[in-house]
């Protein structure tokens, strides 16, 4: 059993760039047919974020020439990355999109995997099945390996370092679905390397070359031991999926004042329930609850 909860008193908060308006699931802003195939499929999901009286599109795949001034390339990339972080912060609109039904009572999650492009869309399970899993899907898969990259200490910044490390060495260049892997391996963290092998198969096998999305149940107890501290009583059962489907479960508190803080990770493999005691050492006030899910960092149901 792998469990990576603690307790350090950091109440460090999430999302501390700007929320410039609201972020949605949008329309493209071109279809690119020529790019279908090798190139990374998610990346290059076209979102539409709206803000205020101005709208914000941003093509993630978009490639900038190394032949422009250094300033501006580094400008374009930072300006861009500050937009990812805004529209990765709409994943609740991503997943409602990724697993309600359409009008043909087809979700998107099913429909299979991002790899098959626009194959996805068709007249019996609906015109609109492509936006609906590589737009959204695509997004949510970055927001997950955000939040699995996610450090109470320095928040974004591992993912910030993924981002512009993947756009400086692909400028100009075209990047496959496996380059984009080969990225996040050599940026890799704890969280990350689940399967304990260095490398993202497992999480890439589930969400991008499959179609996995499992559903969650949590409960929670707390208990003071002899010394005053809080003990966490943690029961959490992963269902709906194979008995190889890997993924790192991120706990939350949230606090009397409301604030929710991360406080660790789950690691859980096929259909399985895990319990455990957690002793919180130096935590005397016991917080309101502890949840899972917080931030909606897994694509996945919640019972």
């Amino acid at each position: 059993m792998y469990v990576s909860l603690a307790w350090s008193g950091n109440v460090k908060r999430f999302y501390t760039e700007s929320f410039i308006g609201s972020a949605r699931c949008g329309s493209p802003v071109h279809a690119d047919t020529t790019r279908i195939g090798p190139t990374c499929v998610f990346l290059s999901a076209p979102l539409v974020a709206d803000s205020g009286e101005a709208g914000f599109r941003s093509r993630l795949g978009h490639t900038i020439s190394l032949s422009r001034p250094r300033r501006l390339y580094r400008d374009l990339v930072e300006n861009g990355l500050k937009l990812l972080l805004v529209i990765l912060q709409a994943f609740d609109d991503l997943q409602t999109t990724v697993v309600e039904r359409n009008s043909e009572g087809f979700r998107a999650i099913d429909a299979g995997p991002l790899t098959m492009g626009y194959r996805v869309s068709n007249e019996r399970a609906g015109y609109d099945m492509y936006r609906r899993l590589v737009y959204c899907k695509g997004a949510y898969i970055l927001h997950m390996i955000r939040m699995m990259m996610w450090d109470s200490k320095t928040g974004d910044q591992n993912f910030k370092e993924l981002m512009r490390d993947f756009v400086r060495t692909y400028a100009g260049k075209a990047a496959t679905t496996e380059d984009f892997k080969a990225m996040v391996e050599k940026h890799m963290t704890p969280a990350l390397n689940a399967a304990g092998d260095g490398k993202m198969d497992w999480f890439f096998n589930e969400y991008v070359y499959g179609t996995a999305l499992p559903t969650y149940s949590f409960s929670s107890s707390f208990e003071k031991d002899a010394n005053g501290d809080v003990v966490l009583g943690f029961t959490l059962t992963q269902s709906g999926v194979d008995d190889k489907f890997l993924m790192v479960v991120p706990v939350y508190f949230e606090l009397a004042d409301g604030r929710a803080v991360h406080l660790g990770r789950i690691r859980v493999m096929g259909n399985n329930s895990m319990s455990g005691k957690v002793p919180l050492k130096g935590m005397k006030d016991v917080p309101k609850r502890a949840l899972i899910n917080y931030n909606d960092d897994v694509l996945a149901l919640t019972k």
